[in-house]
C-alpha cells in the first residue's frame, strides 16, 4: 500500500527516464508508465496551457456574456477564472476543495496517509465548509430558460463563432 505514480523516485521499480525512452512512436510521456514511488505525481501527464491551446482540437470558450445559461448543463461553457465561474461553484463540492472537505490536509492526517504533510492546515477544511454553506446557483445570473437542446446548440454556436473570430491557427482563450 501507499504506492502511487512516483514523483520522488523513491519507490520500488523506479528508474529515471532515458533520452531514448518512449513507446513505439517515441512518445516521451509513455516512458514513465508503470513507474512507482511513494508520492503521487499530480502533474503526471499534465498538459501546459500553451501546449493545450496549440492542439488542433482545442476550442476556446467565449466571454461569459456570450454564453446562454439555463440548466447546469450550460455551466461547462463558462470560462475558468471568471467571476461567474466562481459564483457557479458556490454550494458545490468540487475537486478543487475535495481534499480539504475530506480532511486530508488536517495536521497529522497527511502524515498518517503517507501524503505530503508540510502544508497541513485547518484552512482547506474551513474553506470547503464555508463554500458548501453558500447557496448553490441553480442558474447563472441573467439566466434564461431555453430547452436543453436549444441551450446546447446556442452555446456550441457561440463557441464556434468565437473561435472563428480568433482566426485560423490562433485559438487564444
Amino acid at each position: 500500500g501507499g504506492r502511487g505514480r512516483g514523483g520522488d523516485g523513491g519507490g520500488r521499480g523506479y528508474r529515471p527516464a532515458r533520452k531514448d525512452d518512449g513507446d513505439a512512436h517515441g512518445c516521451m510521456q509513455m516512458a514513465h508508465v508503470g513507474e512507482w514511488g511513494r508520492v503521487p505525481n499530480l502533474y503526471w501527464h499534465a498538459v501546459e496551457d500553451d501546449q493545450l491551446r496549440r492542439h488542433p482540437r482545442f476550442r476556446a470558450l467565449p466571454p461569459v456574456d456570450h454564453v446562454t445559461l439555463g440548466s447546469e448543463a450550460s455551466f461547462k461553457f463558462v470560462r475558468q477564472g471568471t467571476e461567474l465561474w466562481d459564483a457557479l461553484h458556490a454550494g458545490r463540492l468540487t475537486t478543487g476543495c475535495l481534499t480539504g472537505a475530506l480532511g486530508f490536509q488536517e495536521e497529522g492526517v497527511g502524515r498518517a496517509l503517507g501524503m505530503n504533510a508540510r502544508n497541513s492546515s485547518h484552512g482547506p477544511l474551513m474553506s470547503a465548509w464555508y463554500r458548501l454553506r453558500q447557496s448553490a446557483a441553480g442558474q447563472g445570473p441573467g439566466a434564461s430558460n431555453p430547452t436543453l437542446e436549444v441551450e446546447e446548440a446556442t452555446n456550441q454556436a457561440a463557441v464556434m463563432a468565437y473561435n472563428i473570430s480568433l482566426g485560423e491557427g490562433s485559438t487564444g482563450g
